[in-house]
């Protein structure tokens, strides 16, 4: 699922003090949204922080003023005009499936270099990660230069493989 990127801004703007109903009618939204919209962005902006900041094993929407007490974990994400680097999220990859993104970060990959230095097949075994993520994550990765157009076996360049 694409978030649309005017919803990193309402959630910015709840993060750093504005009413959740101001931003929701600033947005054009009902308030009952403002939530699982703020947590998606917490949730995509540092995985880690907000597992680690759940109660329990199961995860919740966690409550406005706990997200803003650890704003400084969420903030920013990545302006939508700052390019991708290596040391980038996998979570700021445009048009990668979430169920992709969650497998990917059940096996610990949390950047995209972590993800460079795995090879295709490696990545296709790994749990949630099915063809069409496999084919989007590497279609996200072609389109921002990180491997080569016209690559089809391979996820990295050839030394970084181990025969």
């Amino acid at each position: 699922m694409e978030v649309r990127p005017f919803f990193d801004d309402m959630s910015i703007a709840v993060l750093t003090g504005r009413s959740a109903a101001a931003a929701a009618a600033d947005f054009g939204l009902s308030a009952a949204r403002v939530v699982p919209i703020l947590n998606n962005y917490c949730r995509r902006a540092n995985p880690r922080a907000y597992r680690a900041l759940q109660p329990g094993r199961f995860l919740f929407d966690l409550s406005i003023s706990v997200l803003r007490e650890n704003r400084h974990r969420f903030l920013p994400l990545r302006p939508a005009s700052a390019p991708l680097t290596k040391s980038s999220s996998v979570w700021c990859l445009p048009g990668v499936p979430g169920i992709t993104l969650v497998g990917m970060y059940n096996a610990g990959i949390d950047t995209i270099e972590d993800l460079l230095e795995i090879p295709i097949k490696a990545l296709s075994r790994l749990s949630k990660v099915g063809p069409d993520g496999l084919s989007r994550t590497l279609a996200a990765l072609r389109s921002h230069g990180f491997i080569e157009q016209t690559s089809e076996s391979r996820c990295l360049p050839r030394f970084a493989f181990r025969r």
